[in-house]
């Protein structure tokens, strides 16, 4: 795990709720401090329960907007010939995939998994334009994507979002 910076120091030891679960802390409940375990960035403070039943996803969701279309030809294309692995596709017709997984080997050796980029056509399951399935998303309510992005300004978070 990577060092605590001051201030992730200062919110661990005045947090009163677990990040996991975000149930408060007890008084006599160890609390511990929760990273990724792939590359060692600190989450939050969590229970220690929370933490040891906390399961790290090798699935990696990648959503394109109508990638039934073209867009996935070449995709699947570039998957096939650059990487090693199967790919497991859901198809509508021989041309048109809903999804398509691909298992990814080279990452055995250093995640002792495999990670599989899934990719989803959101269309098919969400039959909107982006512009008002994005106008349904509350700011307030991205905790995840805001904790992946912990380094942009909140300008730029909003024109990311």
């Amino acid at each position: 795990m990577e060092n605590l910076t001051r201030e992730q120091e200062v919110a661990y030891h005045s947090a009163t709720h677990c990040h996991i679960c975000e149930e408060p802390f007890a008084q006599d409940e160890t609390r511990v401090r929760d990273h990724c375990h792939l590359t060692g960035r600190y989450r939050g403070p969590a229970h220690s329960n929370c933490n040891l039943n906390y399961k790290e996803s090798y699935t990696i969701p990648i959503v394109f907007h109508n990638l039934s279309g073209y867009d996935s030809h070449f995709i699947i294309k570039e998957l096939a010939s650059n990487f090693k692995g199967t790919i497991a596709l859901l198809p509508i017709t021989k041309e048109k995939y809903i999804s398509f997984t691909k298992n990814v080997n080279e990452a055995d050796a250093v995640f002792r998994n495999h990670v599989k980029l899934r990719f989803i056509d959101s269309l098919r399951f969400l039959s909107s334009s982006l512009d008002k399935l994005a106008s349904f998303l509350s700011k307030d309510k991205l905790k995840i994507l805001r904790s992946e992005f912990f380094n942009l300004s909140i300008e730029d978070f909003d024109l990311l979002t």
